[in-house]
């Protein structure tokens, strides 16, 4: 969110990095190799926390504005295209 004080641009780029299944992926897989279970659980939290922010409607930003995402619009309803 920090990165929205940069503009729409920056901002997106910053959450999708943030937000993105990827990162966190490679930190669980590499908890589990190390056995390492402080990096499991960070990386397994931070899935989580994406899964959760999906759940609520919170998807990939588009570079035009927060509220534009994979998902759809942000805040509208089925009625409002």
């Amino acid at each position: 969110m920090v990165g929205y004080l940069g503009g729409p641009r920056l901002g997106a780029i910053a959450y999708d990095l943030a937000h993105n299944t990827a990162p966190p992926a490679v930190v669980v897989a590499l908890g589990w190799w190390q056995h390492e279970s402080f990096t499991l659980a960070l990386g397994l939290v931070w899935l989580a926390h994406i899964g959760m922010d999906r759940l609520m409607g919170y998807g990939l930003k588009y570079n035009d504005h927060f509220q534009h995402t994979h998902l759809g619009r942000m805040g509208q309803s089925s009625k409002n295209p």
